[in-house]
């Protein structure tokens, strides 16, 4: 769709010369919030619409919430009703159990659903210009190495440009307005709160002087005051600068910069205000130097990891082309190139104190889907699924402070709802905290018992690739030793064979088909996700020589698991119980846990199993088709080693209206909801579709489409305490080239399922079939000796 802003594009021969060696462009400037091109600093955010002379600028804070309560209140006491939950269960009563457990809620003053604090916007920076005709030669850019947006056009004064950042280095937004190339600059700047949903209990106060504007809002004191302040200082260069009041007015610049910073406070007082105007005016105004500290900072961890599907000739093509170029059946090389460094860029941008929200930390509502808050039962480990593997320690950092954030409401969860020792996350947190309210007659979250497994596997997936020691004494042991704590009380009931029974228990968000009833037993997450952590805490502290004494209880539960079920079709059963049918229509895939996140299930270690994921897999319908789900099977279908599934789910996200003219993705088609994950998660899937790993395993291609001929990829990091530095193919030729570098003296298998005609490392021939037989080698690795690997196959 063309929009409807009177502009006329830049040439694509002009645009070449100007465009950024990775970035994107759009032709015309936005004219809802979701297609505004985006920077950030983890921290701070900015919609930038592009308009040429009414500009609006939508600023963010990651720690913008708008609160509910002084103090959030504890979940419900329930723990008494669990005998007769688990007597209605047993005896397959489960409508009548979900709805005991609901009226113990209500007994207990628990009155129904409660939701997250509303993550909302800070205001609108408004600035507008004498026009001068109908602007031409227009385009829009952002330039993933630097996050810099450059909104460019040409009219009767000459030409225009207008440029933006959000600076790691300073903690600042930064905005350069220069005059255009015939004549001064006039501008008229302003603060526009009045955002989409804004609720009248949020109460403003603006501050003008003739460089300064300030906007203060104010939270409601009956739930617990406190507030935020946005502040942006003017700096012309030439001219004069003055303030009617209400805006700060500029004539006859030479250029504008605007330095803008945002904080919230628990106090928002004059002091906190004055602190802020302080603290601004202590930045240099010199928007070149500002811009290069940041790009340093940004460009070098963007630049670990980088994509090249041989698309250069198409990189210079605007969003609208290559969006409108992607077929329906085939990938777009150029498009899945952007995308990649696309996704990589929104995380980085994203990822400060906390990773990214649903809607990273870009959003122009004060009432977003779903509260715009961090979902913790899909959402947000897609949205960091690809911060290990690609590099991205400061990304999974802000993931790690999130999750620990949150850790001691989930000992208040396990005690109220189960009477258990240790600790049950619950399914959304806004990143204040987790006390668990977040469920009703629809949506058993109560139930769910793996939240806190599956939110600590990225912290095992971080030890797997850097084998940090210390962060596995002191971040993972402890939090995985509590966990454990919650199974030893809550796993007491036998089925006749003697094993485990996880009752309650649920699979987010489906239900069983013959019962339509989501309360269930024995969700195959909760077994997987019990058997990863009490297996990482066995193997993890006899190495250690810790918690000796609970070993022998984690090894028990461990034996007196359930296995895994296989239903009549041959697919692995999304509940491992005797009298519940598996739903195949949903976009959820909890029960592929073993399979991904998890490294449980293989085809080399478990091969009955992974022939039953691959059914439940092909089985799977959409549901509601949500972008999410299509991302979390392709990152299924790649350690199926399943390159179709994964080349028609990446192509129905780039096809099927998933990606705003911003390039960054919605939640469903249609262009539906603004949703960060599908996008952030896209590099994920990449990288395990061209380097897949488990410790001591690194296998090359697993999942690679012939869509995607030929490419190379630099910076993957493995679980198995290794980097590849670069990977390269050529599917014609039927050769991989790959240079591996080790954290730690090691022989890993290298994997090649296409099959091996030659493999040399470093020049020498390596003849022995490897562990796994003729598609392997054993190949030995120097601590941070870099090590050359050429392999070829056989013609079919």
């Amino acid at each position: 769709m063309t929009p409807t802003t009177t502009v006329s594009p830049m040439s694509a021969t002009e645009r070449d010369t100007i465009a950024p060696a990775r970035g994107m462009s759009s032709l015309y400037p936005a004219e809802r919030w979701e297609d505004a091109l985006i920077t950030g600093n983890g921290t701070l955010g900015a919609l930038v619409f592009g308009n040429p002379y009414s500009e609006r600028v939508v600023l963010n804070h990651e720690r913008f919430n708008l609160p509910q309560w002084k103090s959030p209140p504890e979940p419900p006491d329930i723990a008494h009703a669990l005998p007769e939950i688990r007597r209605l269960m047993l005896d397959g009563h489960y409508a009548e159990a979900y709805a005991h457990s609901i009226e113990a809620a209500r007994d207990d003053g628990w009155d129904g659903i409660e939701w997250t604090d509303m993550y909302h916007p800070g205001h609108a920076l408004c600035f507008d210009v004498a026009s001068r005709g109908t602007p031409g030669d227009y385009v829009r850019s952002l330039d993933f190495e630097t996050g810099e947006i450059v909104v460019r056009w040409r009219d009767g004064l000459g030409e225009w440009t207008r440029r933006s950042f959000a600076s790691r280095a300073d903690g600042v937004i930064v905005q350069l307005l220069r005059a255009p190339s015939d004549g001064p600059l006039h501008v008229e700047i302003n603060a526009d709160e009045r955002l989409h949903a804004l609720p009248e209990a949020v109460r403003f106060e603006k501050r003008v002087t003739q460089d300064t504007l300030e906007l203060r809002g104010r939270y409601p004191s009956e739930t617990g005051g406190g507030g935020f302040t946005c502040a942006t200082r003017v700096v012309p260069t030439g001219g004069t600068c003055y303030t009617d009041g209400q805006m700060v007015k500029v004539r006859d610049a030479d250029s504008v910069l605007l330095l803008t910073r945002l904080e919230w406070h628990r106090d928002a007082g004059e002091r906190a205000a004055q602190n802020l105007r302080e603290s601004l005016d202590a930045v240099a105004a010199d928007y070149d130097a500002l811009l290069g500290r940041h790009a340093a900072i940004h460009g070098e961890m963007f630049g670990r990891v980088r994509l090249d599907l041989g698309a250069s000739p198409a990189r210079s093509r605007s969003a609208e082309e290559l969006l409108e170029a992607q077929d329906e059946d085939v990938v777009n090389p150029a498009l899945l190139e952007t995308m990649f460094d696309m996704g990589r860029y929104v995380l980085i941008s994203s990822s400060g104190e906390w990773p990214p929200r649903l809607t990273g930390i870009w959003n122009a509502s004060w009432n977003p889907s779903w509260r715009g808050d961090f979902t913790t039962d899909a959402n947000v480990n897609l949205a960091v699924s690809g911060g290990n593997t690609g590099s991205l320690p400061e990304a999974m950092e802000g993931y790690f402070r999130l999750v620990e954030g949150i850790f001691a409401d989930w000992e208040t969860n396990a005690r109220k709802f189960y009477g258990c020792r240790g600790v049950l996350a619950g399914p959304r947190t806004d990143g204040n905290h987790n006390l668990h309210r977040h469920f009703d007659e629809g949506f058993p979250g109560h139930f769910w018992l793996s939240g806190a497994g599956w939110l600590y596997q990225p912290f095992l997936e971080h030890y797997q690739v850097t084998g940090d020691e210390t962060f596995l004494r002191e971040r993972l042991i402890p939090a995985l030793v509590e966990i454990a704590a919650f199974y030893e009380d809550f796993l007491t009931t036998r089925d006749e064979n003697g094993k485990l029974v996880f009752v309650p228990s649920y699979s987010p968000e489906n239900a069983p088909a013959n019962t339509g009833c989501p309360a269930a037993i024995n969700a195959t997450m909760d077994i997987a996700v019990c058997r990863e952590t009490l297996s990482t805490l066995v193997a993890s502290c006899e190495n250690t020589g810790e918690h000796p004494d609970a070993m022998p209880r984690w090894r028990a539960i461990l034996d007196a698991l359930p296995p895994y079920l296989v239903n009549e079709d041959g697919a692995l059963r999304e509940w491992a119980w005797r009298d519940l049918a598996d739903e195949y229509n949903h976009r959820h895939l909890s029960h592929l846990y073993p399979l991904w996140p998890g490294l449980e299930i293989d085809v080399e270690n478990t091969p009955e199993f992974f022939e039953a994921a691959r059914v439940a897999a092909n089985l799977r319908g959409q549901g509601n088709r949500s972008a999410h789900g299509l991302m979390h099977m392709a990152l299924v279908a790649a350690r199926l080693k399943d390159g179709d599934i994964v080349h028609r789910n990446l192509t129905q996200i780039l096809h099927d209206e998933f990606i705003y003219r911003s390039l960054v993705t919605s939640h469903n088609p249609g262009h539906h909801i603004y949703n960060v994950d599908a996008g952030t998660s896209l590099p994920a899937v990449v990288m395990e579709m061209l380097v897949s790993s488990r410790p001591g395993v690194i296998e090359f291609l697993p999942a690679l489409h012939d869509a995607v001929p030929r490419g190379s990829i630099t910076g993957v990091e493995c679980r198995t305490q290794a980097t590849v530095d670069r990977l390269g193919w050529d599917l014609s030729a039927r050769v991989v080239d790959a240079m591996l570098r080790s954290r730690v003296d090691q022989t890993v298998t290298v994997m090649l399922r296409r099959g091996i005609e030659s493999f040399t490392v470093s020049g020498e021939t390596l003849a022995s079939h490897g562990r796994h037989g003729s598609i392997s080698r054993d190949v030995p690795l120097r601590a941070d000796v870099p090590t050359a690997l050429r392999v070829t196959w056989a013609a079919k």
